[in-house]
Parts: structure tokens; C-alpha cells; sequence
């Protein structure tokens, strides 16, 4: 692969970058096999085997390098993704001179990790061959130095897949093969608890030691930003597949030294006396057979050639393009040149390979030199900070005494050079800025550029966190976590009946009637609110509400399945069937909260149960048994990550659904302020249609008519006459269709009328409500003795959506919507019947308020028959009462709008207000509604018409 890729290689930036076309999983696979060295495991085996926690807490730093990469510097890089180096980087800010200082030092930090996977590859196949230190290494070194010299950055990153793979599948198989051979397992659990390697309070009780630690830990940390990985963020496409990748990385790499770590720990329990020198060869000798032998090594190598060819192609763009292109030394074909040195580089490093023998001590060795001198001003950059050359190269030189002092005289504070000469680069870096007022400082960024665009992204992001944390309400939130539906609740009854009688049963006899009042607690307890949530959907209706619920239900939830569950498990002494459901009930609570409750619900419970149990038991240790250790880590781990699917599948929903919701939303708005201007332009032509064009055309038409009459009788020739009627004819045409559209634009509604038990109604109103995410603190309350309503059901449902949304964001999210529905009735005047006289029929009155008080209950409502003015609505909110009010007008009820009360009047029976053939009322309203009544007729016909036509075509 490495050889196949060398062909396309045409220039130093196709040698250094690959053309930037690499994919986020195969850029993410090269950064996880250049960060995961041959020394990793060598080393990880040894500092854990004989340091323990110390060095576990260490070598995380190892990882948090990339997530600092990846979520931290990655996404401010944008400025230097051209870059083809970092040495490039540093020149184009302080000039040439750092710019080869940089080269210089990444060079040499190359030839050190070069020659650490060169010596651990000659460890590996001495002990699988038989062959001597400088042979292993040589045929190594030929290997690695043959393809990366000749195929360039496209060689190694393929290469890096391909080597991942198989790095990646054999660690975690060697960590299961070892776990596997250790007959038994208590010994791991008492190396765990007795061993003061790993003993936390052992490491804190001596300060030099955790300053160690931690100075170590940084030193890992801080040495991500080496020649190597910068030029992964510059294989980049941009900033975003940089920040992805190496946040992806960080994972992987984490798991890869966990299981490392895991496998060390695994070998201390088993064997505490070994050499830790030979650690590596006891575990090819001892834990494999041939076979898994081969596969062992070839993992070994693959992290050992992975990084080796990494640091020679990085160290021989650094050396072609950043030392010989600035001192004007031209080459016909500068990758000759770049091909070249990687094999003298290659050479160095076996050379320095066979001259030391200290891992950690080659690494740190070689990390003095880059590490104090180029990571804090390229930090600095990195973040905007701007300096002159002068200052830079104070900082650069007293980083690298600082270093060289510290290790030739401060070597007993087991803390490195590295960090101290870092600060000291950092100290005299800043001071001789401000010092020597040197121009630069931290960059304006003016609202532009990328150092703008992050800034401004995390103001946003802040504001955004402060503004959700200043909305945040408890009970709100856990209003969003209660079920709607009553099923659940009987579900969740009968769940955990079972699982706490399943627990109740194998409890054995005696612990039963040692802790025998705890045991009667616990079960009537259970057994009386299993009967409650079975019995769910005939509680009151006051404490079915939502906002009692809130309380009630995660409550629950905590109680009966993780301080119950908890008290048991610990009772059986962690026995299996114990574990399995209390890990079931962390699934289950996975699927019917959302998470971070659910998390919490589990630690308050599992902490109250033990709290409980110390007090009543008065033991400070409690009962245990870890003789099936097989299996109750195996199930754990089975069960807790089926929890950890269930909440990212969760998630996933959650976060799609999100989207969908906001797209919708955006959607909506948008189609709204459409509506508003179209509104808007309707009102404001019929307006001027009703003041200057109706009493013209009106006046027009009468005199045409009158026109017609008068030449009915005169010698006029016939052709005249029939173009005067034909005017008239035309001009009345003309009114009733001017008059048609009027009404259509102001009044007209078709309704489909149909029946709706109310129960039906209020529900389906609450799933909209749901569905819009405006149905926390809304009730429903019926006070009246009618069970269905005849009506437009879908209008009425956005009447009532519509008005709680208005409600919603006039008073606020806290704000308690009740909606009350009461028995009254609407009075209709009919003077056709006699004078004065009113009919009054039925009617439901739907209240919508956010006050404690109802508004006065009227015996009679007067309809709203006639048509209302019309006007042009100022906003979105105005146009959805624009469209309730016209809902109600087609249902003849009525409405009166308040601040903080919407109230609504509509017939039980709409079919007794308006026929069912005709959709029109039976009462007489005087002219204008006897013209109404007729377009209705007109428009019943012509829509009929219309429908045919569709169906036709």
C-alpha cells in the first residue's frame, strides 16, 4: 500500500498534505495510529505494573492531548490550515530565523520518537525470532524507512488505516485472552482494594508524588501539538473536519489505554513478582501460543511503524520546505530532496536506538528540546496573541536553558524539565513583550476573520447557557418527563411489582427475618403504589393534573427502582438475579425519563439506600459476595451498556426530532409573516374597495339601467340597444362578483361539521399543544353536562391551539393556562319572528384565561352574526386572532379578547343554527345578511361546480 501510493507524489505539498482530500474516518485513523506509539504499550505495562495509580492518572493526559486539539485549537487554526508545517506556521508570524529554530527542534523531536519504535521493534522480534537488538531493528528501520520515504503523506495515512485496524483489534483481545487466564479472580479484586499502588488516599498523602503526577500528566498533555499531529490538522479540509477528527480520536485512544491499563492491572494480580522490564515478553511467552503469537506482533508493529513513518515524513517536510526553501537553497526537485532526508532521518533514529535503552527517558529526552522552545508561542498565536520576533526568541532561548538546567540539577523533584522550561518560555515570552513594548498584544479581531467568528460563537453559546439557566424551572422540566397517556402508568405498576417481588422472593429466609421490618416496609410500600398506578385513571382529576405528576412521578421512579432495588441488591450480597434488575431498572428509567434525570434519580436512590442500611444496620461495611465476579462483571458491563445505547438512541431521537421541530418551526414562522402580509394587502384593498369602488360601481350600474330604460322607447337602432343591455348585464355581473370576493376575503368560511365526544376533543387539543411543545402548565377543567360537540373540529382545535399559544407568549412559559369549559347559551335575534325576539339555544363556553379567577358566567351570549369591520392586522399574534375570530363568526358564536383572558362562545348543535343542505342560518338579519345569504347559495354551487371540474380533469 505505502509503495503503491509514491507514484502520484509530484511536489513537497502533495508530499506533506496528499492534495487535503482525505476522508474524517481515514484522517481520523491516522491521527489514533501516529499518536499510539510501539512505546505505549511497553510503557504502560511497565509504570503500571509498577506504579499503579499514579501513572494511570499520568497517562490520561496522553488522550486529553487530542480532545485539547480537537475541541480547543482545531477550531482556531483556520488562518494557518494552509500552512504546510508548523515550522511554515511560526515563520509567517515572527520570520525566518524562528521559522528554521522551529524546524530544527521538530526535527530532532522526529528522530527520538523515530528511534523509540525502533527499539521497541527490535525488543518484539528478538523475542519472537531470536534475532539480536541491531538485526530486529535494522529490518524494521528498512521497512519503515522504504515506504514512507518513497510514498510520501498518502503512504503513511493509508498505511496508518491499515495498521489501526489491526493495533485496534488485537489490544482489546489481548486484555480478554489475559483476563481469560487468570484463575482467580479475587485476586483482582484485592490487588484493586489492598494494593497501595492503587490507592488514591496512598498517592494524595504525599505531595511530591502527585506533583509528580501531574507534572507528568501535563507533560503528556501539552506535547500534542508536536510537528506531527499539526500537520494532521493541516491535511485538513477546514476547521471543521480538523475539530472532528481529532475529537473522534480522542475516544479511540482512550479505549486503547484503558484496555492497556486494564491488561497491566490484569498482570499484577496475576503475577506481582515479575521483572518490569520483561513484562512485554512474559506476555508473548506466557499468555499466547503460536498463532496468536504472530497476531500479537504484528500489532505491536503496526503501532511501532504507524508513528515511525509518521515523524520521518513530518521531520522531512520540515527539513526540505522550512530549512532549505528559506535559506534560498534550490533544488530542480525539492521531493528528491525530501525523500532523501527521510532515509538519513531514518538512519539517525536507528542509530539512537541502539544507544539508549530508557523509553520514557528517550521520549522526555527528546520532547526538552521542542516542547519548552515552540509550544507556548505557537499556544499564544494559536489563541491571537501577537508579538515581535525579538520577544519570541528571548522566550524560545529561556525556555531552553530553563530545560537544560532543570535536568542537569533539579533531577530529584522526579519532575521533569519539560514543564518547567515551558513556563519559563511562557514568562519571559509575555514579560519581554509588555517589558520591551514591543507592538502586537492580543488581536482586535474587528468582527472579521476567524478568531471574530469563534469569539462571536462563543459569546452566543454563553449567552445561550445563561439564558436557558435563567429560564430553567424545576417543575417545568419535569413536566416535560410525565407521561401523557394513562397506560403507562399501569404499566409501570405492574413493573415494578414484578421486579420487587422478584427481588422479595430469592431474598433468603434469614436475612428476611433479620431486617424483618425493613422486608414488611419495603413490601407493602410497593404493593400500595403498584395499586395506585393500576388504578391510575380514576384518581381526581386535582391530582392527575400535570403539575402534580411532576412530583409524583420521578419520585416514584427513584423509590421503588433504585433505593428499593439498591436496599435488595445489597441484602443478596450483589447476588446475579439482584444485579440484573437493578441494571434492568437503569434501562428502564433510561426509556422513560430523559437521561440526565434519569442519572440523578439512580445516584440519589442508590446513595439513600446505603445511607439507610449503614444507619439501621450500624455496620460500616456492607455484605457482599464477589464469588461470581465472571459473571457479574460481564452482565454489568452487557447490561450498562445496553443503558448507554438506550440513552444515546435516546438522544439521537431527541436531537432529530429537535431538528425537525425547529425546521418546522422556522417553517412556520415563515409562512406566518407571509399570511401577515398577505393579510395586510387584503385589508387594506378591501377598505378602499368599500370606500371609493362599491358606491361608484353601484351608482355605474344604476345608470346603465336607467340608461336601458330610457332608449327602450326611442328611435335608437337595435345594435345600440343590445349593447346599453349587454353594459347593464355585464356591470351587475361585475357587482355581485366584486361583492362575492368581498365576502370571501372578510367572512366566509366552509366548515365541515361533524360530531366530537368533548373527551376527544380536549385530548387531540392536548396533542397538538405536545406536538408545538406549549402543553406544560395547561389544564383542562369541565364544568358542564354536555358530552359531545357538533362543530368544525378541526377549526375548533386550532381555536383553541391558536389561543393558547397567545396566552403562551404574551404571559410567559411559568405562566398556568386553565382552560374551562361551562354550560350557557347564545341568543340569536330574529325579527322576522317578531321584534326584539332573541332564540336562544345551547351553548358551550370555552374560557382560557391565566387568572385565578373565572370571568362572570352570562346566561346568554349575544351571536356574532354581523360582519365585522374590517381591519389590518399589526402582527403575527393580531392575525391569529384575526383567524379565531372568523372561526367563530362561522360557527355564529362569540368571542371577547383580554390581556390575560380569551373567551369563547360556540353552539353545542351547530346544525340548529344552520341547515345541514345549505350551510346558511334560519333567521332573518335584515338586508345585508339576506345579500350574505344568497352569495352563500351562489357559493355552495359554485364550489360544487368547481369539484367537479377538479375531478373531471
Amino acid at each position: 500500500v505505502g509503495l503503491g501510493y509514491g507514484w502520484q507524489v509530484k511536489t513537497i505539498r502533495d508530499y506533506a498534505l496528499g492534495g487535503k482530500n482525505f476522508s474524517t474516518p481515514t484522517l481520523t485513523a491516522t491521527i489514533v495510529a501516529t499518536w499510539t506509539s510501539g512505546w505505549v504499550l511497553a510503557l504502560i505495562l511497565e509504570k503500571v505494573y509498577t506504579e499503579g495509580l499514579y501513572f494511570i492518572i499520568a497517562i490520561t493526559g496522553d488522550a486529553l492531548a487530542l480532545l485539547f486539539i480537537g475541541r480547543l485549537l482545531a477550531t482556531r487554526v483556520g488562518e494557518f490550515l494552509n500552512n504546510v508545517s508548523v515550522a511554515e506556521t511560526m515563520g509567517s508570524l515572527y520570520g525566518r530565523n524562528v521559522r528554521i529554530i522551529t524546524a530544527i527542534a521538530g526535527i530532532a523531536k522526529a528522530v527520538g520518537i523515530v528511534a523509540v519504535q525502533f527499539q521497541v521493534s527490535a525488543k518484539v522480534l528478538n523475542l519472537l525470532f531470536g534475532l539480536q537488538g541491531t538485526q530486529a531493528a535494522f529490518v524494521t528501520a528498512s521497512i519503515v524507512i522504504l515506504y514512507s520515504t518513497f510514498g510520501g503523506i498518502r503512504a503513511v495515512t493509508f498505511t496508518d488505516v491499515i495498521q489501526f485496524i489491526t493495533f485496534g483489534t488485537f489490544v482489546p483481545v489481548l486484555a480478554l485472552i489475559v483476563w481469560n487466564s487468570v484463575q482467580d479472580p479475587t485476586k483482582l479484586i484485592d490487588t484493586l482494594t489492598t494494593d497501595p499502588l492503587f490507592s488514591f488516599p496512598a498517592l494524595m498523602s504525599s505531595p511530591t508524588r502527585w506533583g509528580s503526577c501531574l507534572s507528568l500528566m501535563l507533560f503528556f498533555a501539552v506535547s500534542g501539538m508536536g510537528p506531527a499531529l499539526f500537520q494532521r490538522i493541516s491535511m485538513a479540509r477546514d476547521v471543521r473536519q480538523a475539530k472532528k477528527a481529532f475529537t473522534g480520536a480522542f475516544g479511540l485512544y482512550l479505549c486503547i489505554i484503558l484496555f492497556m491499563v486494564w491488561l497491566a492491572v490484569l498482570i499484577r494480580a496475576d503475577r506481582p513478582t515479575l521483572q518490569p522490564s520483561l513484562l512485554l515478553n512474559y506476555v508473548i511467552n506466557h499468555y499466547a501460543y503460536t498463532g496468536l503469537k504472530g497476531c500479537i506482533t504484528a500489532g505491536i508493529m503496526a503501532m511501532v511503524m504507524s508513528t515511525a513513518d509518521s515523524y520521518i515524513n513530518t521531520a522531512s517536510v520540515l527539513f526540505t520546505h522550512d530549512i532549505v526553501g528559506p535559506l534560498n537553497i534550490t533544488f530542480k526537485r525539492p521531493v528528491i530532496v525530501a525523500r532523501s532526508f527521510a532515509f538519513v532521518l531514518g538512519v539517525l533514529g536507528l542509530c539512537l536506538a541502539l544507544l539508549m535503552d530508557d523509553l520514557l527517558g528517550i521520549a522526555l529526552l527528546v520532547a526538552g528540546l521542542y516542547i519548552p522552545m515552540i509550544t507556548a508561542p505557537l499556544l499564544l498565536a494559536i489563541f491571537g496573541f501577537r508579538s515581535s520576533t525579538r520577544a519570541v526568541s528571548i522566550g524560545m532561548i529561556a525556555g531552553f536553558v530553563t530545560a537544560a538546567l532543570w535536568r542537569a540539577f533539579m533531577k530529584h523533584t522526579n519532575i521533569d524539565s519539560v514543564i518547567p522550561g515551558m513556563l519559563a518560555s511562557l514568562f519571559f515570552f509575555l514579560g519581554s513583550h509588555y517589558m520591551l513594548g514591543e507592538p502586537g498584544g492580543w488581536r482586535h479581531t474587528n468582527g472579521q476573520g476567524p478568531l471574530a467568528t469563534i469569539q462571536k460563537t462563543l459569546q452566543d453559546t454563553w449567552k445561550d447557557w445563561m439564558k436557558t439557566l435563567k429560564k430553567f424551572s424545576l417543575p417545568i422540566y419535569l413536566e416535560k418527563n410525565v407521561p401523557r397517556k394513562d397506560y403507562f402508568y399501569l404499566l409501570f405498576g405492574f413493573y415494578i411489582l414484578a421486579a420487587t417481588y422478584a427481588s422479595l422472593y430469592t431474598l433468603p429466609g434469614v436475612i428476611e427475618a433479620q431486617y424483618e421490618p425493613l422486608y414488611k416496609g419495603i413490601k407493602y410500600s410497593v404493593l400500595l403504589m403498584t395499586t395506585g398506578f393500576v388504578v391510575y385513571p380514576l384518581w381526581p382529576q386535582q391530582l392527575r393534573s400535570p403539575r402534580f405528576m411532576a412530583w409524583v412521578w420521578p419520585l416514584s421512579i427513584c423509590y421503588a427502582l433504585f433505593f428499593v432495588g439498591s436496599i435488595l441488591v445489597i441484602l443478596n450480597g450483589f447476588q446475579q438475579v439482584q444485579v440484573m434488575i437493578l441494571m434492568l431498572n437503569l434501562v428502564m428509567t433510561g426509556l422513560l425519563l430523559r437521561w440526565p434525570l434519569a442519572l440523578m434519580l439512580a445516584i440519589i436512590g442508590g446513595s439513600l439506600s446505603i445511607l439507610l442500611l449503614r444507619k439501621y444496620t450500624g455496620l460500616e461495611t456492607l455484605p457482599s459476595d464477589f464469588g461470581t465476579l465472571y459473571f457479574k462483571v460481564i452482565y454489568g458491563l452487557l447490561l450498562f451498556t445496553s443503558f448507554l445505547i438506550a440513552l444515546f438512541r435516546y438522544k439521537y431521537a431527541y436531537k432529530f426530532l429537535a431538528t425537525r421541530h425547529d425546521n418546522l418551526a422556522t417553517t412556520n414562522e415563515e409562512t406566518a409573516n407571509e399570511l401577515l402580509v398577505a393579510a395586510r394587502e387584503c385589508a387594506h384593498f378591501v377598505q378602499a374597495f368599500r370606500k371609493a369602488g362599491v358606491p361608484q360601481l353601484t351608482e355605474l350600474t344604476g345608470l346603465s339601467r336607467e340608461l336601458e330604460e330610457g332608449i327602450k322607447g326611442s328611435n335608437v337602432p337595435q345594435s345600440v340597444l343590445s349593447s346599453a343591455h349587454k353594459l347593464h348585464e355585464q356591470l351587475s355581473a361585475m357587482t355581485v362578483q366584486l361583492d362575492r370576493l368581498d365576502h370571501r376575503a372578510t367572512g366566509y368560511l366552509r366548515l365541515e361539521i361533524e360530531p366530537i365526544a368533548l373527551d376527544a376533543l380536549l385530548e387531540a387539543v392536548d396533542h397538538k399543544l405536545q406536538a408545538k411543545d406549549i402543553a406544560q402548565n395547561v389544564t383542562f377543567h369541565k364544568a358542564t353536562q354536555q358530552a359531545t360537540l357538533q362543530c368544525d373540529v378541526a377549526r375548533i382545535k386550532t381555536l383553541l391551539v391558536k389561543a393558547v399559544s397567545f396566552l403562551r407568549m404574551t404571559q410567559g412559559d411559568e405562566a398556568r393556562i386553565v382552560l374551562h369549559i361551562e354550560d350557557t347559551q347564545l341568543g340569536y335575534l330574529l325579527p322576522s319572528v317578531r321584534k326584539n325576539y332573541t332564540k336562544k339555544i345551547e351553548a358551550l363556553r370555552l374560557t382560557l384565561t391565566t387568572e385565578p379567577v373565572l370571568p362572570k358566567l352570562q346566561q346568554c351570549y349575544p351571536a356574532q352574526v354581523s360582519e365585522p369591520p374590517i381591519t389590518a392586522p399589526t402582527n403575527t399574534q393580531a392575525l391569529a386572532q384575526l383567524a379565531n375570530e372568523r372561526i367563530i363568526k362561522a360557527h355564529y358564536g362569540y368571542a371577547e379578547v383580554e390581556q390575560h383572558t380569551l373567551l369563547y362562545v360556540i353552539p353545542v348543535d351547530l346544525r340548529a343554527v344552520r341547515p345541514k343542505d345549505m350551510d346558511k342560518p334560519y333567521m332573518e338579519l335584515g338586508a345585508a345578511s339576506v345579500r350574505a345569504n344568497d352569495h352563500y347559495k351562489k357559493d355552495e354551487i359554485d364550489a360544487q361546480a368547481q369539484e367537479k371540474e377538479f375531478l373531471a380533469a
